[in-house]
């Protein structure tokens, strides 16, 4: 079952988003970085309003009360209110100011797919496609109608799999030191 995730999904949820985005939480975590460390900090900000991993924005597959799968997605009109609450999280917490949250991930007008992940003991089960499904109905009810992503260009199985979910690619960006396609699907 798809369902929205809440506060108290944290823990559940927190290795699943680390396993599709664990890379931007190293970014401001630095020479202090451990997967452990990183993991606790997913939990904490997940419990967060108006983040970009906020339970707000997340869907969760759910099996005999064990979460399988998330999936995590937004108005990317939202990124700056996410990135000046992510920045006060962070010198909260001492953090250092980072260059992390000033990408620029997708366009304005795009709903933008931030993670999708599925439990490895669950993969090849069709778990991220109804995800998907999901995500593109947020979208069919938003006043957006663009969904977007990027993924590493390096990555080219998982650029396939988008381009055969009817993406295409939009352009290419520098992000985090790395080349991304930035992908788009327009969903009626």
């Amino acid at each position: 079952m798809i369902r929205k995730a809440t506060p108290q999904d944290a823990k559940k949820v927190a290795p699943l988003i680390y396993s599709a985005s664990g890379e931007t939480i190293r970014l401001f975590l630095g020479a202090d970085f451990t997967i452990e460390r990183a993991i606790a900090i997913i939990e904490q900000l997940f419990t967060l309003e108006d983040v970009f991993i906020s339970y707000q924005y997340t869907l969760v597959f759910e099996e005999n009360n064990t979460i399988l799968g998330i999936a995590i997605a937004y108005p990317y009109n939202r990124i700056k209110l996410f990135d000046k609450n992510i920045e006060a999280w962070l010198a909260e917490h001492n953090y250092a100011k980072t260059q992390v949250f000033s990408t620029s991930e997708a366009n304005a007008d795009e709903f933008y797919l931030d993670s999708i992940a599925v439990d490895a003991a669950a993969q090849g089960r069709g778990i991220a496609s109804l995800l998907f499904e999901s995500v593109e109905n947020l979208v069919r009810n938003s006043d957006l109608k663009i969904l977007s992503l990027i993924v590493d260009i390096n990555k080219n199985k998982a650029h396939q799999i988008y381009l055969n979910k009817g993406f295409s690619d939009a352009d290419k960006r520098q992000l985090y030191g790395n080349e991304y396609y930035h992908m788009v699907k327009e969903i009626k």
